[in-house]
């Protein structure tokens, strides 16, 4: 193991030392305010891990191991509800004995609430975990360590030695794959006996990472001995390589991170070959050029001179419709650096207003709760200023009681006067340090006409425009009644599925144990009806002399039976087992055994086989498992992936779904197509042997895989419920999307039973800028300027999308290139989500006598045949039917007025509301720089001036195509005035937009869902980590210059913009794994610049079929970046495994300025820009 020690100046002894005075002290740690347990705390300064103890016995039990790096926080205080909230136990418990640790790498953290005996041991864990924290720097190598300990220890219990069947758990686990005749030979040579020890495991597992061709290429050609024999090289070598590639200056040996460090056994002169190659994967050698993880930049310049980390929806955890509102989401978003936070306030009870998402079923969250987090956490990260942008839809009562909490919470850190009353430009971030800024709309000084040309607030979604909305129940098919999501407007009743935020994509579970070895051989057959009559028949049918297979007893459980063709009969040999010396040993004859099933096979394979009645031959061929799926309705031979696809864009339903074969990949042998949310998906369905793997669970055969996920969530909560059979194909073919053929049956586009969407909205797009795709990239698409855009499928998790052009199909293009014409789904409320509308007509209650759960049914007549909903009381009941015959009266009285009368009452319908949210002169004159104002039209802003005080908000959707179809004018505003972009209501699922487009408008503020680790936040984080990562990034100055164009790129020129030639190889990777253990079966990386119109470019290596432990691609790609003050690179390590969008392993997302020459690592990150033990290895070149 590496030690941490070496990594500590004199003064880290002090933190140490503290903690070993009260390690052995007793702490309450709180589950929750009625569960409680004593334990005990250490730090492992060998494992770089905070061990957390029970004590069993007289002996200490390992209750939890957090490693220092995940540790996020270490929090004074007892702010987490599992303390005690009772006033007597609250009162017992002093607040100064408790500390909170937080800790994890994803958005919602994982906590330890823990209360120490006295003041001062809570105090001395606090400070020095903190010490610990600031001064410590984990090394490569004690990153590996920590990892191989943790891979061993989750395979074998305490103290034990590793097997060789849990040895082949590892290799799944890892990403390694090898054969298990091949495994079994490591195995042997690593291992005494029949087990492996740690050091002997942690060697196995060093020599499968290890790669002899990176040395020899990368330093071999600086080392003098034989690299192929010897595993040293000179460190004056090491240090040659550092001067001459890296163009660094040489440190001392003690300061690279190797395994020898400090130790007695040092040498001085050499350095072993793998530590050498663990330096080029290591932190210390990343492609980031540190220089810019400090402030550096000019901070005295306006605030609208500066691109600035801003949040959406701050408050939520996952998605806008039933997600947690929680004040630790302000907390991380703050610590992130992030420096625009959104509240959204309503009023709550007892004059106390409340955050959440309003009409949906997110939970609430106290407003003074949430002032009191900024308040502690707004300058932890960053001393420049936060913003609050207040979503303001409290009353004015409220509102008044908002500005006395402004004040009292936030006390000095709010900015309540102007820096300067005679200033006629933004304050700059310097002067503002330490401020807090209050954004929202303020009363007029004088009545402003009201204009159709924006809205002052950041009303995100449309759910707060509903009438009502809430949750009731529609009957599926099978009887059950499933709970959806309805918002009801003035015209229609909408309505979506509600997301179990509970489950994850694909559940982890295995159906096999994964350390029997023979499971997936293609020799057993496991459990057998009627076993001996099918199998004897099977090897006959075979008829192979020595066919063999073999089946669990049916008589004697634990025991299996080879059955064998010898002399053209068939015979049954039964394998018996016997437990001794802790473990399971197979036998046939007792003198004989072996330590699993897969050994007795392979042992007779190559010697005869003998029982005590008789010998036969060697075992030769496997007898196959007979594969049943060719019968099934939904199973086809010889369809293509377009004809799946194009019979399943017809079909409307989630979980529409076939299964055929494939020839692309030789570890899958099965695809199942299916629909989810409008979008066509292929998983592949990977082989292991005679097995058939789905994320982590593993098969017989394709129809057991399509009978479990019938009834659970294959992906996104979607199960496989309604197959294609071969009727629906062939009804299918009659049907043309974008229109009813002739063909079409008579009832309307039902077959079967199912809906057909032949009038579907095919989604189009128009080019707002030209685009050509590399000369070398046949997959995708080139366009001109107002080009438009069929069949366009959107590919939210990566930004690049899928449409036809003219005879181009399906070819990939950047989606910032292009904005979706207005169709039928853009108006939903739930847009990709939507399950459903319904148009609204008079509503009974009914009662339902045979659901308890659910007594009252709402039948709402809205056509021939009436819609029916389920709701758990009469109160609901009986206000979802006023609600809605209220929209039905209207809609009749409304058909009677005259024009004249409509518009009055409209009129004063939207007077009222405007003098409802108008704020008191209490809230108004605590808004400063930040007036939220409507969107003004260029003449305006033209003819009355750029007002620096006053700030307008944008959708994505507007702010796409003003900011897009003029971007000189947005340029050249944005150098004042300040804007605010953010989501789409319709992204429901809280997903974010691609934020380039704003950003090189000039836009400062483009508000993302940090909660969502989609590629729009990866690129936030690779913006935002320049200026040492502040949450200010100042803009470069030619954007501030006359008619300046982001797009134009015949300006480059005139302002003396150099482009930069980048040569990248990508040699090698560690460690890719996938989030909850998925295989890896093909990576490959993936590079891209995002930037200027002109600097968007894509390449990929190919796929590495062999493994994801430790693949090699060794592929150069060359980009020319034009204008790379704007631009980002990305690099994304993906697995086009079973699901065809490449599932996404890690990222890392860099300023093209921000990078170092020469081999160096690239740290994958996961969706949220926390550290991953993946890493890429690649060469950069730049001139």
């Amino acid at each position: 193991m590496g030690d941490i020690s070496r990594n500590m100046d004199t003064e880290s002894e002090k933190p140490m030392d503290a903690i070993n005075r009260v390690k052995g002290s007793a702490l309450q740690r709180y589950h929750n305010p009625k569960k409680q347990e004593v334990v005990f705390l250490n730090f492992d300064s060998s494992t770089c891990q905070l061990k957390c103890y029970t004590k069993s016995g007289s002996s200490l039990r390992t209750q939890l191991a957090i490693w220092l790096g995940d540790i996020q926080e270490i929090r004074p205080g007892k702010s987490n509800k599992a303390f005690p909230t009772s006033c007597s136990d609250s009162k017992r418990l002093d607040e100064n004995r408790c500390f909170i640790i937080f800790y994890g790498n994803e958005f919602v953290l994982k906590n330890i609430c823990l209360a120490a005996l006295c003041i001062d041991e809570a105090q001395t864990w606090i400070t020095s975990l903190r010490a610990l924290k600031a001064i410590t720097v984990v090394d490569y190598p004690t990153k590996l360590d920590n990892w191989m300990s943790e891979t061993f220890d989750s395979v074998v219990t305490a103290g034990a030695p590793m097997r060789l069947e849990q040895l082949r758990t590892v290799t799944n686990k890892v990403n390694y794959r090898l054969s298990t005749r091949k495994l079994m030979d490591e195995f042997r040579q690593s291992s005494s006996i029949d087990s492996l020890s740690f050091e002997g495991f942690s060697l196995l597992l060093r020599k499968w990472l290890h790669s002899q061709q990176i040395f020899t290429d990368i330093l071999g050609p600086y080392a003098i001995v034989d690299c192929s024999s010897a595993d040293k090289i000179p460190f004056s070598a090491f240090q040659d390589f550092i001067r001459s590639e890296q163009k660094e200056e040489v440190l001392g040996r003690d300061q690279y991170p190797f395994r020898d460090n400090g130790s007695l056994l040092m040498d001085k002169y050499n350095v072993r070959i793998d530590d050498a190659i663990d330096y080029l994967f290591s932190t210390q050698n990343q492609i980031w050029d540190e220089q810019y993880s400090k402030v550096y930049q000019d901070m005295t310049r306006p605030l609208s001179h500066y691109w600035i980390a801003s949040s959406h929806n701050t408050y939520l955890t996952g998605n806008q419709l039933n997600s947690d509102s929680s004040v630790e989401a302000y907390v991380r978003c703050l610590r992130w650096g992030c420096r625009c936070i959104e509240l959204d306030c309503w009023d709550g009870p007892n004059n106390n207003p409340v955050i959440y998402h309003g009409m949906a079923l997110t939970s609430k969250i106290l407003f003074v709760d949430v002032l009191e987090v900024i308040r502690d956490h707004a300058f932890e990260t960053s001393e420049f200023p936060v913003i609050l942008s207040i979503e303001n839809h409290c009353s004015p009562r409220q509102q008044k009681v908002m500005a006395k909490k402004f004040q009292e919470i936030l006390g000095k850190l709010l900015l309540t006067i102007p820096i300067n009353r005679t200033e006629s430009t933004l304050p700059s971030p310097t002067q503002l340090k330490r401020k807090i800024l209050i954004k929202c709309k303020q009363i007029p000084l004088e009545p402003r006409p009201i204009k159709n040309s924006g809205s002052t607030t950041d009303s995100s979604t449309k759910l707060n425009k509903t009438l009502r909305s809430g949750k009731m129940y529609l009957q599926n098919p099978n009887g059950q009644w499933q709970p959806f999501f309805f918002a009801l407007t003035r015209t229609k009743l909408e309505y979506t599925e509600i997301p179990d935020i509970r489950q994850s994509e694909l559940l982890p579970v295995n159906c096999y144990k994964a350390e029997e070895l023979h499971f997936n051989q293609k020799w057993f057959h496991g459990k057998v009806a009627n076993g001996r009559d099918v199998t004897e028949e099977r090897v006959i049918n075979f008829n192979i002399e020595g066919g063999f297979l073999v089946r669990e007893s049916e008589s004697l459980p634990g025991s299996y039976v080879i059955c064998i063709l010898s002399g053209g009969q068939p015979y049954n040999i039964r394998i018996a087992t016997v437990f001794e010396n802790g473990r399971t040993y197979y036998y046939i004859l007792i003198t004989k055994k072996f330590p699993s099933l897969f050994d007795l096979i392979c042992f007779y394979r190559n010697n005869q086989l003998e029982t005590r009645e008789f010998r036969l031959m060697k075992l030769a061929k496997s007898v196959p498992v007979p594969q049943t799926h060719e019968k099934e309705d939904w199973f086809y031979k010889d369809i293509t992936r377009e004809e799946a696809e194009e019979a399943l864009r017809k079909v409307y339903m989630n979980g529409a779904f076939l299964v055929r074969y494939t020839n692309t990949s030789k570890a899958c042998r099965f695809v199942i197509s299916f629909k989810i949310d409008n979008l066509v998906k292929h998983c592949r369905v990977r082989a292991d042997g005679r097995l058939l793997v789905v994320a982590t669970k593993y098969f017989e055969d394709i129809t057991k895989v399509v009978n479990y996920y019938k009834s659970r969530p294959f992906f996104k909560g979607v199960t496989l419920k309604f197959p294609i059979t071969k009727t629906v194909f062939e009804d299918l073919k009659t049907i043309e999307v974008g229109g009813i053929s002739s063909e079409t049956p008579a009832d309307g586009g039902e077959v079967a039973g199912y809906i057909y969407t032949a009038n579907a909205n095919e989604i189009k797009a128009r080019a707002i800028h030209s685009y050509h795709a590399p000369p070398d990239r046949p997959d995708m698409l080139s366009f001109k300027k107002n080009d438009i855009i069929g069949n366009v499928v959107k590919e939210e998790e990566n930004g690049w999308w899928k449409g036809d052009l003219g005879s181009e199909k399906q070819k990939s293009f950047p989606s910032h290139f292009v904005e979706v014409i207005e169709q039928a789904n853009q108006s939903n409320l739930f847009g990709d989500m939507q399950t459903g509308t319904v148009g609204v007509g008079k509503v009974e209650i009914l009662s339902n006598p045979d659901y308890p759960r659910l007594p009252y049914i709402l039948q709402i007549y809205d056509s021939v045949v009436p819609f029916r909903v389920a709701v758990e009381t009469s109160r609901e009941a009986k206000n979802w039917q006023d609600a809605i015959n209220g929209i039905v009266q209207q809609t009749g009285d409304i058909q009677t007025d005259t024009p004249s009368s409509l518009w009055k009452s409209i009129l004063k319908m939207l007077c009222k509301i405007r003098r409802h949210n108008k704020p008191p002169k209490e809230f108004s004159r605590l808004i400063i720089y930040c007036k939220g104002v409507p969107q003004r039209h260029p003449t305006d802003v033209a003819s009355e001036g750029r007002k620096f005080n006053e700030i307008s908000s944008f959708n994505e959707g507007s702010a796409m195509k003003a900011m897009g179809a003029d971007p000189v004018y947005f340029c050249w505003y944005h150098e004042v005035q300040l804007s605010r972009v953010y989501p789409n209501g319709q992204r429901v699922n809280s997903s974010n937009y691609i934020p380039i487009t704003m950003w090189n408008a000039g836009c400062q503020l483009a508000a993302l869902n940090y909660q969502t680790p989609d590629k729009g936040m990866q690129l936030n984080q690779g913006k935002f980590r320049d200026n040492g990562s502040c949450g200010y990034v100042l803009k470069p100055d030619f954007m501030f210059t006359k008619d300046f164009d982001p797009n134009n790129v015949k300006l480059l020129n005139k302002l003396n913009i150099q482009k930069i030639n980048l040569t990248l190889t990508v040699i090698a990777a560690r460690n890719l794994v996938k989030p909850g253990n998925k295989a890896v079966i093909g990576p490959f990386v993936e590079l891209e610049i995002i930037g200027a119109d002109f600097d968007c470019l894509k390449q990929r290596t190919r796929q590495n079929a062999e493994f994801g432990l430790s693949p090699v691609w060794n592929e150069k790609f060359s980009f020319t970046v034009l204008n790379p003050d704007l631009a980002l690179i990305r690099f994304s390590a993906q697995d086009e495994d079973t699901l065809d969008d490449s599932d996404l392993i890690g990222q890392a997302t860099y300023p093209v300025r921000c990078l170092r020459p020469g081999y160096r690592s690239v740290p994958l990150n996961n969706g949220f820009g926390e550290e991953q033990l993946s890493v890429l290895l690649v060469h950069l070149q730049y001139f």
